[in-house]
């Protein structure tokens, strides 16, 4: 075997570049020498630090007896005892929530773009370093709510009423983000560190009567509500498009609006994920 490996050639190339100021390099290495592949654009993203350091992280993180799995790469093979969070629908939860849907902004292109124009440091930061762990059990438990959210959207779906503003749970996810805000009104750094204890799922996603759970369905049934009423304002206009509806940032304005006048006529304040003390 030694003898016929030992006249054998291999073709390789070397490439050199400066990380600090080439740092799109090693992505368009990837992307122009994989032109025959099927490639996402967060593919150019996975091997990022910051992403990195998120698999690690979600591996010491459970909800119920599965361990997370943060798949920051496409072609992990399923694993049936391993609950997972895939890149793309990490990054698209987080946004959402924060700042509305990412297809408002340009999808998915846009929030891996990692220039200044792009959304990719909304939510991971520069990725060339990990997240603090102050800013992980942010993302994480962010993340983890709007789970619970996605729970709540699909037995709303699943009704025959449903309303078709509820059709893409991307902009419920914004909607309960406002009603929150609201809730915390003032007191941003309050709402961070509640989020922030959402980031153990363990501790409150198994416990349907307490205040958690309860602050979660109580604002996607508000959110609900806004985002009818102004699906129904919007649909009734000649030029009205449902597809561009969840598109445009009129849209966002329109939900703020609601929220608005729902605070205006509901006696009690908005949710929280915790009782005022």
């Amino acid at each position: 075997l030694l003898n016929a490996l030992k006249n054998t050639r291999v073709l390789f190339r070397v490439m050199q570049f400066r990380p600090t100021k080439d740092r799109d390099f090693p992505s368009d290495v990837t992307k122009f020498n994989n032109t025959q592949n099927s490639i996402k654009i967060s593919d150019f993203r996975s091997n990022d630090p910051v992403q990195v350091y998120l698999r690690k992280q979600f591996a010491q993180v459970s909800v119920g007896a599965k361990s997370c799995e943060y798949k920051n790469k496409r072609f992990f093979e399923r694993d049936s005892n391993k609950f997972p969070i895939g890149i793309e629908d990490f990054a698209k939860t987080i946004y959402s929530f924060r700042y509305g849907p990412d297809d408002m902004e340009g999808g998915t292109r846009y929030l891996f773009d990692t220039s200044s124009k792009g959304g990719y440091a909304k939510v991971f930061g520069d990725g060339d370093a990990r997240l603090s762990d102050e800013e992980f059990e942010l993302a994480a438990g962010t993340f983890f709510l709007c789970h619970e959210v996605c729970g709540l959207w699909k037995k709303m779906r699943e009704s025959d009423s449903s309303s078709p503003a509820l059709e893409r749970r991307w902009l419920l996810f914004f909607t309960v983000g406002e009603l929150f805000r609201r809730g915390y009104a003032g007191d941003a750094e309050a709402l961070c560190r509640d989020l922030s204890h959402l980031a153990n799922p363990n501790a409150w996603m198994q416990n349907p009567a307490g205040s958690v759970k309860k602050a979660i369905k109580e604002a996607v049934e508000l959110a609900a509500s806004a985002m009818e009423e102004a699906y129904n304002d919007e649909s009734a206009k000649p030029d009205f498009r449902h597809r561009n509806w969840f598109r445009t940032d009129r849209t966002r304005g329109e939900i703020r609006r609601k929220l608005e006048f729902i605070a205006k006529i509901r006696k009690a304040d908005f949710p929280r994920l915790r009782p005022r003390s």
